[in-house]
């Protein structure tokens, strides 16, 4: 059976001493709104599949259970299992840092086949547990199939013989990369109730539309999952919830590596020519899109600006930028409040490396580069075009590319 983890961030987590054994509980905890539209989500989904929800729960101390307590909660809401687990270190907010151990353990426990988070802690966590699982991962807004502008195209055959039935996507009806679609009636949709509840019940839909990209082109979410590959996505903001019985959840423990409890320190590191990096609000990023010319650019560029220019692992490989400048796991962090990306494809341990705060923009030839899912800027063009037109509004005296090529 597969299994569908929801991440649930607390927004308040009160702690005092347990009257029998004097053990610090949680008396009173509330999960954010656009936690629980996630787990209604999953609800939904894991219905539809026939799969075991799961509700991550980190916390500061074991909770309380009483009839309102966050576990009756979160069963209320859908969850089959609560995978609590409990250290000093993960009160809120979800932080990589902290809460990042306790994500693993549950994901290494119940291997997903989807995980959702919500925002903010989708976009601290979510790169990292896709990088981890070797996993796709985008940032979405979801509606209902069954309310796009026309039918739905049918499902794929599972041929393990196709390579195209593992490969392709189906785009959802009337969703171009301009977003229109045709006005046709909406499909007969097939329901059935969910299976959490034994008190309640509400019709699932045949299907997720979800919006995918930086472009808003829609794909069928039941197309993604048919994929091999896990899932991981982060919903934006937060939308319909529903309370569905009063079925009790199933509580696991799952003892995160005792690492997630180690105190944080701050250390200064220097990396050679990119003293301005920590400080700078706009940092250019190059990519294997570029070459070494296009880089030379681009350092121009980046010092008409005064941002600094690092790079992808790929780019440094290639040696079009040296190994100090590698943006990634065991490399640089950006922490700028924009990040222009040129010619970056987007790998997972790249977009790992930025701060949820930053806003890309991206550049690159491929529409279906994968930095465009998580992009909130996107353009379709030659990177090293965009670079010269830059460049000759914020350095009019520098020669252009086609003059140097002259020279």
């Amino acid at each position: 059976m597969a299994n569908i983890l929801v991440f649930i961030e607390l927004e308040q987590a009160d702690t005092a001493p347990d009257g029998g054994d004097g053990e610090e509980r949680i008396v009173r905890a509330r999960a954010s709104e656009a936690s629980l539209h996630a787990l209604w989500v999953g609800r939904r989904v894991a219905s539809q599949l026939g799969a075991t929800l799961y509700a991550m729960l980190p916390c500061v101390a074991p909770p309380c259970y009483g009839e309102d307590d966050i576990i009756a909660v979160l069963s209320r809401h859908g969850a089959d299992k609560v995978v609590l687990t409990t250290s000093p270190s993960l009160a809120p907010p979800a932080l990589y840092a902290t809460h990042a151990e306790a994500t693993f353990a549950a994901c290494d426990r119940f291997p997903p086949q989807l995980v959702l988070f919500p925002q903010p802690a989708g976009r601290e966590l979510g790169p990292r547990v896709a990088f981890k699982l070797r996993a796709r991962y985008g940032e979405t807004e979801l509606c209902d199939a069954s309310q796009a502008s026309a039918p739905p195209p049918p499902a794929p055959a599972a041929d393990a013989g196709d390579d195209d039935a593992e490969t392709s996507l189906h785009r959802a009806p009337g969703a171009g990369a301009s977003g229109n679609g045709a006005d046709a009636p909406p499909s007969d949709t097939t329901t059935q109730p969910l299976r959490r509840s034994t008190t309640a019940t509400i019709d699932a839909p045949r299907d997720f539309v979800i919006e995918h990209d930086v472009f808003r082109r829609r794909f069928l979410l039941s197309e993604l999952l048919a994929r091999p590959q896990p899932l991981v996505l982060t919903l934006h903001g937060s939308g319909e919830v529903q309370t569905l019985g009063a079925d009790e959840a199933e509580v696991v423990v799952v003892q995160a590596p005792s690492e997630s409890a180690v105190p944080l320190s701050v250390s200064e590191v220097e990396a050679p020519e990119l003293g301005s990096l920590v400080l700078a609000k706009t940092v250019l990023g190059g990519g294997t899109g570029l070459d070494a010319d296009a880089f030379a650019r681009l350092e121009q560029l980046g010092a008409a600006l005064g941002a600094p220019v690092v790079a992808s692992e790929e780019a440094c490989a290639a040696g079009h930028a040296p190994r100090e400048r590698c943006v990634g796991f065991g490399g640089l962090c950006v922490d700028a409040d924009v990040y222009l990306a040129f010619g970056i494809a987007g790998s997972e341990e790249h977009l790992a490396a930025l701060a949820p705060h930053t806003r890309i923009v991206a550049v690159n030839s491929d529409e279906d580069a994968p930095i465009f899912e998580v992009a909130h800027v996107g353009i379709v063009s030659d990177p090293r075009a965009v670079i010269d037109e830059l460049l000759a509004t914020a350095a009019p005296d520098a020669p252009s590319s086609a003059a140097a090529e002259g020279d």
